[in-house]
């Protein structure tokens, strides 16, 4: 049963995943077909300067007379040997550079998708994946695309055109060798499709464990201290290292499977070329006579043999990119998700103007947490600019949720939540970690797009009890980490809050502003709490009962209730 189901699972991802990579080909399509034309013409040139090089060579074997040869040798025919090659590689140019030019664009375009994906999304898809994963499939992911872009697709239709142009070619001459060809071709597609199929598996599981690899990794990083201080350095490393051991089995395996498919090919590429080559030495000597062998001469037998392998040779160069395919229906498979997000997910969170005086307003709203607890039922709330909505209640009941629903960052089990004035606010979201980057004071102040001046952002730490912090204007390019090491936690608080005062925000959603901060801390936040409020609407969750003089809506939460009661 297992095996079925994994059969059935990879089938429906390659279904998915070619879905996606036709989708993404047809906005390239232009740029696409150009590359395969350039491909034809370069094709169409060989077989002309082939023709050209063997009529060269016999006019040279067959002159009697040695003073002749220059005047063969610049005959017109001779001179246009040069121009087709040269005409041949400007093709070939043209070929490698559309190409390149649809791969470059169009992952330029998906990256951009992702992005927007990543601002649109609901925050509980974003929040259901480690960032490594995000940052692997906007970087790794969108580049596993190139090589199916640039090569695969374009050869893939060369393997088909520029193969029957050449034996067309050797038909026109002798039709038993074309057939020959024709017969022996079947068979490399045929075995390099067999071996390719466990190379797509391959693929996937490699692309599978570089992200969990990846956010091994990542979280390793992220509490290296904790590792150091727990004097666990060496077990960490050695399990870092079984786990890139184990990814590199995955590769090797899959490069092992490349190179098989490049040696099936070469096996029936050189069989055939030897009978080819066999044929046309004992049709020249006389030995065979069957078929059109009498009329072959040593400019159409020269013609042949420097054709055979050039019909092969656009399965070669389709060999070497066919694991491309297998890279980027992995990728696609990851990908999947930015294009597959229907338009009710992205747009459940959108504006809802609700006929309710007030900054926000809900109706009927029912929130239900992550593990099926109901935490609101019909819930009908309108909150004015210049009030406070605290929200309260035991931990873990679902006031995080709440908040989340209310800020439209989670989308309501049922019920509304819209802005009552009918456009949407400028809304400020803090949660209980402090959100600091790494850079400067400045850059972590304006950061949210605000365009102050260097007093201003002085002005407002001072506001906040900051001033010792960043007492002058140099002070603001003092570095942070992501961890703000070297800043109390009181103070990298006051400093995501200080963000709100440098833009006209009309809703500010808070969580637990003021839990774990010393005595000055929390006075200062308090008081800005006071200065904000003038200004917005407030919704804050706390377990502080202090606020509860700031507040002008309270709303306390019972004890959750299993949603399946």
């Amino acid at each position: 049963m297992s095996l079925a189901l994994s059969a059935e699972a990879t089938a429906n991802t390659v279904a998915s995943g070619s879905h996606l990579l036709k989708h993404l080909r047809q906005q390239q399509a232009g740029r696409l077909w150009l590359s395969v034309a350039a491909g034809v013409m370069a094709t169409l040139l060989l077989i002309a300067a082939w023709w050209l090089i063997a009529n060269l060579i016999q006019s040279v074997l067959s002159i009697s007379d040695v003073r002749r040869l220059d005047v063969l040798i610049f005959s017109p025919s001779s001179a246009a040997i040069p121009l087709v090659l040269l005409l041949r590689a400007f093709f070939l140019d043209l070929q490698d550079k559309w190409a390149q030019q649809a791969s470059s664009q169009l992952r330029a375009v998906l990256r951009e998708r992702v992005l927007s994906y990543w601002c649109s999304a609901p925050y509980r898809l974003m929040v259901s994946e480690a960032p490594s994963t995000h940052a692997s499939r906007l970087l790794e992911d969108v580049d596993a695309l190139d090589g199916y872009l640039s090569r695969y697709w374009p050869q893939q239709q060369l393997m088909l055109l520029s193969p029957l142009l050449i034996v067309s070619a050797i038909a026109w001459v002798n039709w038993l060798v074309a057939l020959l060809m024709l017969l022996s071709a079947p068979l490399i597609p045929l075995f390099m499709s067999l071996i390719g199929m466990g190379a797509e598996q391959l693929n996937q599981r490699h692309l599978r464990q570089r992200q969990r690899l990846a956010g091994h990794f990542f979280d390793r990083l992220q509490k290296l201290a904790a590792i150091k201080r727990l004097q666990a350095a060496e077990q960490v490393a050695a399990e870092v290292a079984e786990r890139s051991d184990d990814y590199r089995k995955v590769v090797m395996k899959t490069l092992r499977l490349a190179f098989l498919s490049s040696a099936v090919l070469e096996f029936f590429s050189s069989v055939a070329i030897a009978a080819v080559a066999i044929y046309i030495g004992f049709a020249l000597f006389g030995a065979i006579t069957f078929g059109p062998a009498e009329q072959l001469t040593l400019t159409s037998g020269l013609f042949i043999l420097a054709l055979a392998p050039e019909f092969f040779q656009p399965l070669r160069q389709f060999a070497q990119s066919y694991h491309d395919k297998a890279a980027a229906l992995a990728a696609a498979e990851q990908l999947g998700p930015v294009f597959e997000a229907s338009s009710e997910q992205l747009d459940s969170l959108a504006v809802t103007p609700l006929a309710r005086d007030g900054m926000l307003a809900t109706k009927n709203l029912k929130v239900i947490t992550g593990d099926s607890k109901v935490v609101t039922t019909d819930l009908n709330l309108a909150l004015q600019r210049g009030a406070l909505l605290l929200i309260s209640g035991p931990s873990g009941i679902g006031k995080t949720t709440l908040l989340n629903t209310l800020a439209r960052l989670l989308p309501p089990h049922s019920g509304e939540v819209g802005w009552a004035e009918g456009t949407e606010p400028m809304a400020f979201y803090m949660g209980q970690q402090p959100w600091i980057v790494r850079g400067t004071i400045r850059d972590n102040l304006t950061l949210l797009g605000s365009q102050v001046s260097d007093e201003v952002l002085l002005q407002t730490l001072k506001q906040l009890g900051l001033e010792t912090l960043c007492a002058s204007t140099a002070d603001l390019d003092r570095p942070l980490t992501e961890r703000g090491e070297g800043v109390s936690g009181g103070q990298l608080q006051r400093l995501a809050l200080a963000r709100a005062f440098l833009r006209p925000y009309d809703l500010l959603f808070l969580d637990e502003p003021t839990a774990s901060l010393d005595e000055l801390s929390r006075r200062y936040i308090l008081q800005a709490l006071s200065v904000l409020k003038t200004q917005s609407a407030l919704v804050v969750v706390s377990h502080d009962p202090t606020l509860s003089d700031l507040a002008d809506q309270q709303l306390t939460l019972s004890e959750a209730v299993d949603a399946a009661n």
